[in-house]
């Protein structure tokens, strides 16, 4: 589950991201990234990159979900 500013993960403690340094941000939301599997939940995550309003982590972050999207494709049953 995702809340503005903080991230909520089973058996993790709540993180609030915007008291990170700005390449502490973009790592931490790297990490929180690479642990969701679905679509809904990478939506959730997409919605709060948009708050941030920072151009070059909206980039980072748009490769590291196009990254998962193939991933997640390419691991499919055919």
């Amino acid at each position: 589950m995702l809340k503005t500013g903080c991230v909520y993960l089973p058996k993790v403690t709540r993180a609030p991201i915007k008291e990170y340094p700005k390449h502490f941000q973009i790592a931490e939301l790297g990490n929180i990234f690479y642990r969701f599997i679905s679509e809904k939940e990478i939506s959730k995550l997409s919605k709060l990159i948009k708050k941030f309003k920072d151009f070059e982590l909206i980039l980072r972050m748009n490769r590291l979900i196009t990254h998962k999207y193939q991933f997640l494709n390419s691991n499919l049953p055919k």
